[in-house]
């Protein structure tokens, strides 16, 4: 305070900081860069953890014991040759399971191609047994590229619905048209028109505040790792405690993790710092 209260200390020392801006800005700019860097190290960084003890893997079952159901599900479901009679399959598995099953059909205006695309997409409501459908969560994925998650999201649907404790309503959406068709949904669902070129049938049912989303995409019977893509509105992120808890089940079951685009496996330095790289810029293009 006694240098900035003397004008002439106060303007020496304006003129040491002016004279030497480069070095500074330059010393900043590596201090920066380091901070970084030891975000990336696990030593000097706080581990990340479950602040919701419901959603502790040490509390629920983690062990995914459909895989007799799923291979089931996938040959009947790959033995469908039209898109018509996966749609029938679908709706007909969902109500074998007593879910609330609709389907909700949009139109897409494209006018840079010229023409218009239409779709449908099939979504169920399980309502959790002992609570008021306040808040719900969303399993979703699409029978256009990912043709393999149609079977694993009705595996996970047989699991549910065998489960009483669940705190939140269970939405399963099955999208045609990938994220055009999940975009129509979620237009109608909240009834706003933020997607003008979109137009769709209204939503027959609701449940709760969609509170998370969990989307499927799966290419292949068979996988080797899993890749997590963790997205928000707006540039923001989810809520953590479901990231984290990605994380742990993939390492208490010995599954390989990849964050985004990066090629390590999350938990080693060079797969921090990778996978902390590409959600910084995926952050500043949103």
């Amino acid at each position: 305070m006694k240098i900035l209260l003397n004008r002439s200390r106060a303007m020496q020392l304006q003129k040491l900081l002016t004279s030497k801006n480069s070095i500074l800005c330059a010393l900043l700019y590596v201090c920066g860069l380091v901070g970084i860097l030891l975000f990336a190290d696990m030593r000097v960084n706080q581990n990340t953890f479950v602040s919701e003890n419901a959603l502790l893997p040490g509390y629920v079952v983690t062990k995914y014991q459909q895989q007799n159901i799923a291979s089931t599900l996938n040959r009947d479901f790959q033995s469908l040759s039209s898109r018509d009679a996966q749609q029938q399959w679908i709706e007909h598995q969902f109500r074998e399971l007593g879910l609330e099953v609709h389907t909700h059909n949009f139109t897409v205006r494209r006018p840079l191609h010229g023409d218009q695309i239409s779709g449908r997409n099939i979504y169920a409501v399980y309502r959790a047994p002992k609570i008021a459908s306040t808040e719900s969560i969303v399993f979703s994925t699409t029978l256009k590229t990912a043709q393999f998650a149609v079977p694993l999201m009705l595996s996970l649907c047989h699991l549910i619905t065998k489960q009483t404790i669940w705190a939140k309503d269970v939405i399963f959406l099955v999208s045609e048209e990938e994220e055009l068709g999940i975009g129509a949904w979620l237009q109608a669902y909240h009834d706003v028109n933020t997607l003008p070129y979109i137009t769709s049938s209204p939503i027959l049912t609701h449940s709760g505040a969609i509170q998370a989303a969990l989307h499927l995409d799966m290419t292949d019977q068979t996988f080797d790792r899993l890749r997590m893509f963790v997205e928000a509105v707006n540039g923001q992120l989810p809520d953590i405690d479901l990231v984290v808890l990605v994380r742990q089940i993939c390492r208490q079951e010995r599954i390989p993790l990849l964050l985004r685009n990066g090629p390590h496996d999350i938990g080693d330095f060079l797969g921090n710092l990778l996978g902390l790289h590409a959600n910084m810029a995926w952050q500043v293009d949103c």
